[in-house]
């Protein structure tokens, strides 16, 4: 929460009145080659933590079966299932959903990194020349978070792993676009 926290000072007053308090879900995806997660299937994973409390999921080995097989928790031991905050990560289904939505049910994020990765828009607009990390847990490993590889695909890597960060906010409902289409010469203008 230090860098997230930190992140939120760097906004305006105004500006941080406008993010909505939110609950992310920590619910882990199969973010490792051969996984079978689809963008629906990630993000029915990271959101399958209703009933999960800390503690109760599976053991944290490195077994891929981990959080697989043994409990419909998606929620390594020990870990909490949810975190409250303004400021969090992009869920790996948020890159997926980017995609066009013949992707969606049918092509695995690990393999977006084929044709799925042309038809995404945040591939188009940013820089894939680097890595970034997303909010989910991986559930190959216990120690292990999903990322982005700049070629497109979704993939895990150990927590020190150096990657990048894409902050991801709610706005408040009460929030309006005022001018600007949201591309990069004409970003939206907001006020509350």
């Amino acid at each position: 929460t230090g860098t997230t926290n930190g992140y939120l000072k760097t906004l305006s007053t105004t500006a941080q009145g406008m993010i909505e308090e939110t609950k992310w879900y920590l619910g882990s995806v199969t973010a490792f080659s051969g996984g079978d997660d689809t963008t629906v299937l990630a993000y029915e994973h990271e959101r399958e933590v209703e009933g999960c409390t800390e503690n109760k999921g599976p053991s944290a080995n490195s077994s891929r079966t981990a959080v697989e097989g043994n409990s419909s928790c998606r929620v390594w031991a020990n870990n909490a299932a949810t975190w409250t905050g303004k400021i969090g990560l992009m869920y790996p289904s948020d890159y997926g959903f980017s995609a066009d939505s013949s992707n969606w049910t049918a092509t695995k994020l690990y393999s977006y990194d084929s044709t799925a990765k042309d038809t995404s828009w945040l591939q188009k607009e940013a820089n894939r020349s680097s890595t970034e990390w997303f909010l989910s847990p991986s559930s190959n490993i216990s120690t292990h978070v999903a990322y982005w590889i700049g070629g497109g695909a979704v993939s895990s890597n150990a927590i020190t792993y150096y990657c990048g960060a894409r902050p991801a906010l709610y706005l408040k409902s009460d929030v309006s676009i005022i001018s600007g289409t949201g591309e990069s010469g004409s970003p939206y203008e907001l006020q509350i």
